[in-house]
């Protein structure tokens, strides 16, 4: 009982908690009543089994409320755990990501960060992923923006392709102009010699 107390003691030592909630540092002796205590309190697994930092009523296996500093996000990615592959229009796209309104705004939480970025609603209007209307995935955001980048290339790709075929256009065009202009001065070179030869004869 005194190794499981000092494990409790420890783990009030490395959490800091806001400054609107405080852990007891006497918790209840009785498991049940620990159990219920770390149950109602910003950490810990809401009866769902859901945990929450800074929420006593998480909605996901992991719920945090407030901002994360790590120096990595690993989000899996391997094929072998994806299924159900379909295409996707690069240029559909980033025509979707040019009207989608992004404006600045702070969380109601947290009014001294200011962000950039669009409201989850818009977000899935416009391209109908993630879990619903009030949330964007990383994945998803990150994944938008990679087919936008693609559907740009691919249209200053087009652009680049058609100023190349405009100006082989123009350069056979002045080429004709060229030709028909030494031919133009070639006759008028013939004329100006057979003028000078009836001048001769008079």
């Amino acid at each position: 009982m005194r190794r499981g107390n000092t494990k409790i003691k420890r783990l009030e030592e490395q959490i800091k908690f806001d400054s609107s909630w405080r852990l007891r540092q006497d918790l209840p002796s009785k498991p049940n009543q620990r159990q219920a205590s770390y149950e109602n309190s910003p950490f810990g697994p809401a009866r769902g089994g859901n945990v929450g930092i800074g929420t006593s009523t998480p909605a996901y296996p992991l719920q945090v409320v407030g901002s994360c500093a790590a120096t990595t996000f690993v989000t899996v990615s391997d094929r072998n755990a994806k299924e159900n592959f379909k295409p996707v229009s690069a240029r559909d796209i980033l025509a979707k990501v040019a009207a989608l309104p992004l404006s600045r705004w702070n969380y109601k939480e947290d009014k001294t960060q200011e962000h950039i970025g669009p409201m989850a609603q818009d977000f899935h209007f416009a391209f109908d992923v993630g879990p619903d209307d009030k949330h964007i995935t990383t994945v998803d955001e990150g994944g938008v923006a990679l087919a936008a980048i693609q559907g740009l290339n691919q249209k200053v790709e087009d652009r680049s392709q058609d100023l190349e075929t405009r100006s082989r256009r123009i350069e056979a065009e002045n080429a004709e102009l060229r030709r028909q202009n030494d031919s133009l001065n070639s006759r008028l070179s013939d004329l100006e010699a057979a003028v000078k030869a009836l001048a001769a004869r008079k």
